[in-house]
């Protein structure tokens, strides 16, 4: 009896074109094509961002990748890539969603990390602990950043996970106080 092969990002690649396009129909940036609405247009216009969506899966392939623990005294385990995408997409569903302006600026390669450093700090604090709501995803992501400051791509992923993890901190405490 032969044994598995072991799973790795490059075997894997067809899923996470798969979760790629997923994600991209569901946030409404391509068409019934599989077009990008990027191509042209209002530059306010808002699109799914094809760059960050690319630096979104090179960071699942690094996630899943090695077992991980997040809690003290916990077994590390591998982290399913499926599961984990479903999780952001249902906290979060439109953390991929830029202007075309912004996308045309990324397709350049052009960020402004100190403008992406500015707004993750000032939403930082949606990403404690404490609220519980936070994806263990993001929460390895910040603990990227912290061993290694991010910069260009993942530093604007970041920055915008950060922003609408505090956004989906506002309206559950604001739910929570209309009572």
């Amino acid at each position: 009896m032969r044994a598995r092969a072991r799973r790795t990002p490059a075997r894997n690649s067809w899923l996470a074109v798969f979760a790629a396009a997923a994600l991209a129909v569901m946030l409404g940036g391509c068409d019934s094509r599989g077009a990008s609405s990027a191509a042209a247009g209002n530059p306010q216009e808002k699109v799914t961002s094809a760059v960050l969506t690319t630096e979104l899966n090179h960071a699942l392939d690094e996630f899943v990748s090695v077992p991980r623990s997040f809690a003290r005294r916990a077994e590390p385990r591998v982290y399913d890539r499926a599961a984990t995408l479903k999780e952001l997409s249902e906290s979060m569903p439109d953390f991929l969603v830029v202007t075309r302006e912004e996308e045309s600026r990324f397709a350049k390669g052009n960020f402004d990390d100190a403008g992406n450093r500015a707004r993750f700090t000032k939403a930082s604090p949606a990403l404690d602990p404490q609220w519980g709501i936070t994806p263990t995803f993001v929460k390895w992501m910040v603990g990227e950043d912290h061993a290694r400051p991010l910069s260009g791509a993942r530093l604007e992923l970041l920055a915008h996970i950060a922003e609408r993890e505090s956004q989906v901190l506002a309206k559950v405490t604001q739910s929570g106080t209309k009572k």
